[in-house]
Formats: C-alpha cells, structure tokens, sequence
C-alpha cells in the first residue's frame, strides 16, 4: 500500500479513505503514511496529478482528499442503505461476507445491548473492533 501511495499520491490517498468509508480498509495507516509523505520525511514527494506540492501545500492537499474521499465514501454508504436496505443486504450481502445469519447476528445484538443503535454505530466504528 505505501508504494501505491507514493507513486499515485493524492488520487491514492483519496480513493483508500473512500473504500475504507464503506469497507474498512486501514485509514489510520493510509493517513499516518500520508502526512508523513507531506513532510518531506520520505523520499518521495506528495504528487497531485503529477504536480510535486511540498510543504503546507502538501499537508493541506492530503488532508482535504483524506477529508473528501472519507466524506464521498460515508455518503455513498448511506445511499446504498437508504436506497437498498436490508434486501439489499439480504441478495448481494454475500459478496462481502454478509450472510443471512450474520445479519441477523447484529441484529440480535443490537436489541439485546443497546437501546439506540447510534451508540452501538459510534463505538464499533472507533474501535475497530467486532462488538460481542
């Protein structure tokens, strides 16, 4: 993935926050390794289509596409539930390892645990972390 990021840049950086918005995909490493290109602390320079930016320049241009890829991703996750919803989930949830069982999984767990499901949706998306 870093080489990826250093020789595509902020396209990069743009795209794997958007993937990670809907399926998780290690944005903290994407960033870290992300405002450490913008610092000049590696050899290779932040490249926005196939302008070399350094400086707060590049930090500001890596940010702004961290910010924007992880924002197109969270509401084209949001699209794909309101539009979809669970029989979306039920006909192509496979395809990302979503079975019937599964959902029905969480949605047990979160009757069971949780009287408002946004907490349960914040605390599993900081941590990372399957919830049981």
């Amino acid at each position: 993935m870093t080489s990826w990021l250093a020789h595509y840049g902020v396209l990069a950086v743009f795209l794997l926050m958007l993937i990670d918005a809907v399926f998780p995909a290690a944005s903290e490493l994407v960033m870290v390794y992300a405002g450490a290109l913008a610092s000049g602390a590696l050899t290779h320079t932040v490249d926005v289509f196939g302008w070399h930016v350094t400086g707060l320049t590049a930090y500001l241009v890596v940010v702004a596409a961290g910010v924007l890829g992880y924002q197109i991703g969270a509401d084209l996750g949001w699209w794909i539930g309101d539009r979809g919803g669970r029989p979306f989930l039920e006909r192509h949830g496979r395809w990302v390892h979503l079975t019937h069982d599964r959902i029905e999984r969480a949605d047990r767990w979160f009757d069971r645990r949780m009287r408002s499901g946004a907490a349960a949706v914040v605390c599993c998306g900081l941590l990372r972390e399957p919830c049981r």
